[in-house]
């Protein structure tokens, strides 16, 4: 990219920071706790130079990363299952509609009471909310593969894989890299929420709801920060391994 394609990407977050920075040090910024760009930095420096910011990030990072690796998994393999047989997967489209409409954080509490307070509950809420995000559009690109395609390949004699990779990896691969994004961004949130709730030493929302119990504002907003930037690097990750990956897509 051009340095004038680089300077116009960096204006908006350039003008954000000036009226975050002007916002703090006016009246209303410290009645509503807009803490100043130095406290920010200042609170960063404090939280990198003894760890814990780190270890904090390190935490929600991993279990981000288990939770909608799971749901990746699973909710692939379940939509290529379903979305291979249409009809099935027309009756079966509204109640899987249904499930995935549940808020995985009101889940979340039942599975603490159905299987304890340990890390696995926390990563099976992760789970069931990336994993209908993940079902649905791998299921419904592959149950919309033309009947002519189909038709193509079984007289072209292709079996197993070769048939699979001709038929359903064009439709199923854009969509599953599409639900791993949106699964991603849901583990995100999933993870953070219930670091604020139950049983976490560590993660940013550890870190965040410490930063309010204690009244730190600065704390507060660099957490929201690094959450923004955490999500924005994961994908931009993935982004780039679809421009990889699917190549025969315009654009």
């Amino acid at each position: 990219m051009s340095a004038m394609g680089w300077l116009r990407r960096a204006m908006a977050p350039l003008a954000l920071l000036a009226l975050w920075g002007m916002a703090s040090m006016t009246s209303w910024g410290r009645e509503h706790s807009v803490p100043t760009l130095a406290e920010m930095t200042r609170a960063a420096v404090e939280g990198a130079g003894d760890g814990t910011l780190l270890r904090d990030l390190g935490d929600t990072l991993a279990r981000v990363l288990a939770g909608a690796g799971v749901a990746v998994l699973l909710g692939g393999v379940a939509g290529v299952w379903l979305g291979g047989r249409p009809s099935l997967w027309r009756a079966v489209e509204p109640t899987a509609d249904f499930v995935r409409s549940i808020p995985p954080i009101l889940v979340y509490p039942l599975l603490l009471m159905g299987f304890g307070y340990h890390e696995g509950s926390r990563l099976a809420a992760v789970a069931f909310g990336g994993f209908g995000v993940v079902m649905l559009p791998v299921a419904s690109a592959l149950a919309r593969v033309p009947a002519a395609r189909s038709d193509v390949v079984r007289l072209s004699g292709l079996r197993g894989w070769a048939a699979f990779r001709v038929l359903y990896v064009p439709e199923a691969l854009p969509a599953l890299l599409m639900g791993a994004r949106l699964a991603l961004t849901t583990a995100l949130v999933i993870v953070v929420v219930t670091e604020m709730l139950v049983g976490s030493r560590y993660g940013l929302g550890v870190r965040a709801l410490a930063a309010l119990q204690e009244y730190r504002p600065e704390r507060l907003w660099l957490v929201v920060l690094l959450s923004g930037g955490l999500n924005a690097a994961l994908s931009g990750a993935l982004v780039a391994l679809e421009r990889r990956l699917v190549r025969w897509q315009p654009g």
